[in-house]
């Protein structure tokens, strides 16, 4: 089981019911997803559980079979987020995957150059030369002086 795994583990345990830890990386807690039995509040039948390198829950009440990453996301947004963050941080960006470095990624574009668009150059008149943009813009107290302002008769 992943240390980060463990840490978010250990930061949302306050907040599932009856949490406890049954084995190092066996979490038991009722399901936060149905709820569990509305009839006995002591039953407790969420677990996390590692598979190869993976974190998953399972409900033996609702059949639900999620990853971890899967379970927070639904849980809790925004740890979920600094979770994520901390697993690309640490190169973990899929299951059983780690991220190339950058130099692996851009060692090919060191032989060619970019190639970049011509630029479009349009000569748009000044806005304070078209009549219905000079009123808009007097009408809102801004004159000529006020910066470059252009008029652009169809501009969608």
């Amino acid at each position: 089981m992943d240390y980060i795994d463990v840490k978010y583990i250990n930061l949302i345990s306050s907040r599932l019911l009856k949490f406890k830890r049954v084995k190092p990386h066996l979490y038991n807690f009722r399901c936060p997803i149905c709820g569990d039995s509305q009839k006995n509040k002591t039953k407790a039948r969420g677990y996390f559980y590692q598979v190869k390198n993976n974190t998953n829950f399972k409900c033996h009440n609702c059949g639900i079979n999620i990853s971890f990453n899967n379970f927070l996301k639904e849980i809790d947004a925004p740890t979920h987020k600094e979770y994520i963050f901390e697993k690309f941080k640490e190169g973990h960006t899929g299951k059983n995957f780690t991220t190339s470095t950058p130099e692996e990624v851009f060692q090919n574009l060191k032989d060619s150059k970019p190639k970049f668009k011509k630029k479009i150059i349009i000569d748009l008149p000044s806005a304070f030369d078209v009549n219905v943009s000079q009123t808009y813009l007097h009408s809102r107290a801004i004159f000529q002086e006020s910066g470059d302002f252009y008029y652009a008769k169809r501009f969608k």
